[in-house]
């Protein structure tokens, strides 16, 4: 998976620290499905894919800038 930055998606308010590897992420929220499962890109570690009735998308953070 690429790390460009998505930008017809409102930009990331949240920071996530993937569990496994530490790699960095911001989180955007969603109130439709990605069509995808949130996973790590650099070690494959699945993550949360929706918290509090809202779909999550990770977005590594070196692509945010």
């Amino acid at each position: 998976m690429s790390s460009v930055r998505r930008t017809n998606w409102p930009l990331a308010s949240e920071i996530f620290g993937c569990p496994h590897c530490r790699a960095h992420y911001g989180i955007i929220r969603r109130q439709t499905s990605p069509g995808f499962l949130p996973t790590c890109e650099h070690c494959g570690q699945e993550f949360l894919s929706r918290d509090r009735g809202e779909w999550l998308v990770y977005e590594r953070a070196d692509a945010l800038t």
